[in-house]
């Protein structure tokens, strides 16, 4: 099961707890971000876990459990990186930073899991299932986490606009990758099925000596929507004639 339109509100990460991964290119800063990262994904492990327990059905537990490796695999990923040889490999080069960010962190695990609890409990909400109660607080606890971990997504009101437009720079600027369906005879059950939405994380865009020329929107995860090509065709065209009224 794929997200609607309709899950957006839900799916939203804002307000994120902490503005940038990382505001300046110094060893001390480095290790600050691996003491938060390794942290709070520590937390969300034991939160995870504390979840599981109020879940009643075995085959569900097995599920979550088995989605966990992708934040189990993050804080390994988060406790291996080593600011010390990081920073005397490269003290010398900042804009290594900006370009390894992405990896270092491997937040994408997380995002994995969070998006398939969510899909989980939306089964579970429609079977009127006592364990959707559950799912639901450990979706929403990791979403909590990401926020501490600077993972933030546009607000709904700009992804439905952009989903509702995608040939637009809003669409390609946040991030959504479009694919259409053009065999009719195999259309999708729905006009337009979101995948995932975009998350992202923020960091300082370095010169090679550490100083910032400004901050950059990393991609945590692709984000990709399929639209059948009836839907696609009307939703551009009437982009097109909203803009020609202006």
């Amino acid at each position: 099961m794929d997200f609607d339109i309709e899950d957006i509100d839900d799916l939203v990460i804002t307000y994120t707890k902490r503005g940038a991964i990382i505001n300046s290119y110094d060893l001390n800063s480095l290790k600050k971000m691996k003491k938060i990262n390794c942290e709070t994904i520590e937390d969300l492990s034991s939160n995870i876990q504390e979840g599981v327990g109020n879940v009643e059905d075995e085959n569900t537990r097995r599920r979550v459990l088995n989605w966990m490796r992708g934040v189990e695999k993050t804080l390994k990923k988060n406790e291996e990186f080593d600011p010390e040889e990081f920073f005397n490999k490269n003290k010398n080069n900042a804009v290594a930073f900006s370009q390894q960010c992405r990896s270092i962190c491997g937040f994408d695990g997380i995002i994995q899991f969070m998006l398939n609890v969510f899909r989980n409990f939306k089964i579970c909400e429609a079977k009127c299932n006592r364990d959707s109660n559950a799912l639901y607080k450990i979706f929403d606890s990791t979403k909590k986490a990401c926020r501490l971990l600077g993972i933030f997504s546009a607000d709904a009101r700009t992804l439905y606009e952009a989903y509702m437009d995608p040939e637009s720079d809003l669409a390609h600027n946040i991030g959504i990758e479009s694919e259409v369906n053009y065999e009719k005879e195999d259309y999708f059950e729905k006009d337009i099925t979101i995948r995932e939405i975009p998350y992202n994380i923020r960091i300082p865009d370095f010169r090679a000596n550490g100083e910032i020329m400004n901050y950059i929107t990393l991609p945590v995860n692709e984000a990709v929507c399929y639209y059948n090509l009836d839907k696609y065709e009307e939703l551009v065209e009437q982009a097109k004639c909203k803009q020609e009224e202006r």
